[in-house]
């Protein structure tokens, strides 16, 4: 063979051999595509299977956590719902497209799903510290049949909340069976008029458990009324003719009193580690109090929320009874401790300021509320 017919034989058998490595190499990327079938592996490669009678401990709703379950259908239009057992609350569902199909069978009508989630897609179970609830994975095997006459395949999970973390869920069902929420006004009528009837909603649990700096104790406020009277007591003071406020004051067994100053969106000043502090988002009726360091040997603490505090405080405030400026202290101290001193009501009330550093400083006996303007 001549060296020119040598160089022809060569140089067909790169090509051939690159179109092959290329074509080996389309292929393998095909079958990962095909594989993952959109399915975000790498965000759940670490997830716990939750099966039958799996048993969560730590419970905290937080969102890095991530589980999956797996069950067998029988048509390719599933549904999958978590459920509080206890109330038959939903707490989150999800249809075909968000699920990832594992097995497919349409001879016999058989298939698999999978559904990846976090804690945090419980967020709304109404559970306290170290309490244990059945949470039910429900699979319904076709959306679009009633569920009177749907086939459901049930995961039932216990969850244990962890000894930091409390979620109080103000839902339809709760506002009936629980003494903890009330809706109340402090206006009147005359022929038929209403004067200054701001509505409000009071939220009182006393001896909530907690385990000191870092405990969360979240309000849920998913009920419709409640919800729309928090937004409400968001608004901007100039738009109303009376205050409109957030109160939040923790109580613990001695009797100190903490203001909680509540924000819709964290400011940089505020330390989220160390700071106690709320989060309060309008929109999904959520309360988020975080207890920060000064609470760091408490166990127990009483917890209160007013949404609207309403136009008796305007009053006592336009009637100059007001011997303390409690807008700007709000706005200036966090958090502000109020006791009782040794010779109770009438010589007053003892405000501490211990805890930031500063001196004592003596108010009026007279009821006392906070109005400011609308939340950072």
């Amino acid at each position: 063979m001549t060296q020119q017919a040598l160089a022809i034989v060569l140089v067909a058998m790169l090509a051939f051999a690159s179109v092959a490595t290329v074509s080996a190499t389309s292929t393998q990327t095909v079958e990962q595509t095909t594989d993952l079938n959109s399915f975000q592996a790498a965000d759940f490669a670490n997830a716990s299977e939750w099966t039958d009678t799996t048993s969560v401990t730590d419970f905290e709703a937080n969102d890095s956590k991530t589980a999956y379950t797996e069950q067998n259908v029988s048509t390719t239009n599933p549904e999958v719902r978590l459920v509080d057992n206890e109330t038959d609350e939903i707490l989150g569902t999800w249809t075909e497209a968000d699920l990832q199909q594992t097995h497919s069978d349409t001879t016999n009508d058989d298939y698999a799903y999978r559904l990846n989630f976090t804690h945090g897609d419980l967020s709304g179970l109404d559970i306290r510290a170290n309490e244990t609830k059945d949470v039910e994975v429900r699979y319904k095997s076709n959306a679009s049949v009633s569920d009177e006459n749907a086939t459901f395949t049930n995961v039932t999970v216990g969850i244990t909340a962890a000894d930091d973390y409390n979620n109080f869920r103000v839902s339809d069902s709760l506002i009936t069976t629980t003494d903890y929420v009330t809706f109340k006004t402090d206006g009147f009528t005359i022929l038929n008029n209403s004067f200054f009837a701001d509505k409000k909603t009071h939220f009182d649990a006393e001896g909530v458990s907690v385990n000191g700096t870092g405990s969360t104790i979240a309000l849920d406020m998913a009920n419709q009324s409640a919800n729309s009277r928090l937004s409400s007591s968001l608004e901007d003071v100039s738009e109303s003719n009376w205050d409109k406020s957030t109160l939040i004051t923790l109580e613990e067994s001695d009797g100190t009193q903490t203001f909680v100053k509540g924000y819709t969106s964290l400011p940089d000043e505020v330390n989220a580690t160390t700071d106690t502090y709320a989060l309060i988002d309008e929109s999904s009726g959520k309360v988020d109090i975080h207890l920060g360091e000064d609470f760091e040997n408490t166990d127990s603490v009483d917890v209160n929320v007013k949404t609207n505090v309403g136009a008796y405080p305007s009053m006592m405030r336009g009637l100059g009874l007001w011997q303390q400026n409690f807008e700007w202290t709000f706005d200036h101290f966090n958090p502000l401790t109020i006791s009782l001193d040794a010779d109770g009501l009438m010589d007053g009330i003892d405000i501490d300021f211990d805890r930031i550093g500063s001196t004592h400083a003596i108010a009026s006996p007279l009821p006392i509320a906070v109005g400011r303007p609308k939340l950072a």
